[in-house]
C-alpha cells in the first residue's frame, strides 16, 4: 500500500529540533515543534505501507525537516516538495507547474485504489477528495485550550494510524473506506 504522509509536525508542545538548511543562497533556521506520538506513528505505518513526503513548503526546508523527522532515512520512501506542484485543468489534468499535488507522482504505475494522502490543508485534498485524509492542525497546549481538546489532538496520529493498518492496508480498494470514515471518525475527518 502506498502512503502519502504529510508534514506531521505543527505547532504543539513537546519534542522541540532546531534545523538550519540553504534555501536558495540564503541560510535560513527554523524550530520543528513535533506532533505527538510522530516516531511511533511513522514507526508503524512504515511497516505496512511505503511512505511519502508532499509538502508545498520550499524544497530546502522539507528536505532538512525530513532529515530532521528521519535521520537513517527509514521511513520515507521519497519526498516531494514544491518544485513538484502541478496545475490541474479543469478536467484534472495535470499541465505543468502550479500550486496542488498530483499523488500520481509517486509512482509510473499509480493506483489510485492504494494511494492514502493525508493533509492537514483541505485545499491539497479536492482533486482526488476519495484518497484523502484530512488531519486536523495540531496545536497543542495553547493557553486557551481544555484538556479535552489537547488530548482528542494527541489522539489524532493514534487514530490515523488505526485506521490505516487496521481498515485501509487490507483492503483492495481504500476509495469507499475512506469515505465511510470521514463520517464515523470525526478525530481523524473533522469534517
Amino acid at each position: 500500500m502506498n502512503c502519502l504522509v504529510m508534514m506531521l509536525l505543527l505547532i504543539g508542545r513537546y519534542e522541540i529540533r532546531h534545523i538550519k538548511f540553504n534555501c536558495y543562497g540564503e541560510i535560513l533556521s527554523h524550530w520543528l515543534i513535533m506532533r505527538p506520538k510522530l516516531n511511533e506513528t511513522l514507526e508503524l505505518l512504515s511497516q505496512h505501507a511505503d511512505l511519502y513526503i508532499y509538502s508545498a513548503g520550499a524544497d530546502p526546508y522539507v528536505e532538512a525537516a525530513a532529515k530532521s523527522i528521519d535521520p537513517a532515512s527509514k521511513f520515507f520512501k521519497k519526498i516531494f516538495a514544491r518544485s513538484h506542484l502541478v496545475h490541474f485543468n479543469d478536467e484534472g489534468e495535470a499541465v505543468g507547474r502550479g500550486d496542488d499535488k498530483d499523488i500520481r507522482i509517486i509512482e509510473p504505475d499509480f493506483l489510485e485504489t492504494r494511494t492514502v494522502l493525508i493533509d492537514n490543508s483541505r485545499y491539497y485534498l479536492r482533486y482526488r477528495p476519495q484518497n484523502g485524509l484530512h488531519l486536523p492542525d495540531f496545536y497543542g497546549d495553547e493557553p486557551n485550550s481544555s484538556e479535552i481538546s489537547r488530548i482528542e489532538n494527541e489522539e489524532d496520529l493514534h487514530n490515523l494510524a488505526k485506521l490505516i493498518v487496521e481498515k485501509l492496508v487490507p483492503a483492495p480498494d481504500i476509495r469507499p473506506l475512506i469515505q465511510d470514515y470521514k463520517i464515523t471518525i470525526p478525530a481523524v475527518a473533522k469534517e
